[in-house]
């Protein structure tokens, strides 16, 4: 029974992870055509599309924060390969592991911290002093749940190498002589 929960949420969540960078992907074209929309319009016709500045500001906000766990499952964050290849598999495991649980706790912080202030911009009816006046929160919330998705990523990244290094350490193994009762 926790076998097949914990298979369908790691099916959701990879597709999570996977709308997001779809989504992102997407963004990044909206962006491209956005500027050159504007440089088209700005040189030829002297009529700039204010919008475009903020829109693609954050839209910039928003490809990095749903796409990053996703990159993190594809273990795509700039990392010491040369060091980090030199050592031993277990070794390996546990500098990921550790490396995990502080990233983790990092994450942690910014998901608590950030998510008060998404909702005191939210109470507040807080804005942005600019072309749109863009309410604050959306925005703050994009990077809480970005974070958040890199909180369960991190979760799962320190469960994968504690089980490797459990492998390859021979731990959490019985011993041939113990026997089943």
């Amino acid at each position: 029974m926790i076998d097949k929960l914990t298979s369908k949420f790691t099916r959701v969540f990879d597709r999570i992870l996977t709308g997001g960078a779809v989504f992102s992907g997407f963004l990044l074209i909206f962006i491209m055509v956005a500027v050159f929309c504007d440089i088209t319009l700005r040189k030829a016709l002297n009529m700039p599309l204010l919008w475009v500045q903020e829109t693609t500001t954050f839209s910039l906000v928003a490809i990095a924060f749903f796409s990053a766990a996703w990159l993190l499952k594809r273990e795509g964050h700039v990392s010491m390969d040369q060091l980090f290849k030199r050592q031993s598999p277990k070794t390996q495991a546990m500098l990921t592991t550790i490396t995990s649980i502080i990233s983790l706790i990092c994450c942690l912080i910014v998901v608590w911290y950030g998510a008060q202030v998404t909702v005191d911009y939210y109470q507040n009816g807080d804005r942005y002093y600019s072309t749109l006046e863009a309410y604050k929160w959306p925005i703050a919330a994009v990077v809480v749940l970005g974070f958040f998705l890199l909180v369960v990523q991190f979760l799962r990244r320190i469960n994968g190498s504690l089980t490797t290094w459990r492998r390859l350490t021979g731990k959490g193994q019985e011993s041939p002589t113990e026997v089943d009762t």
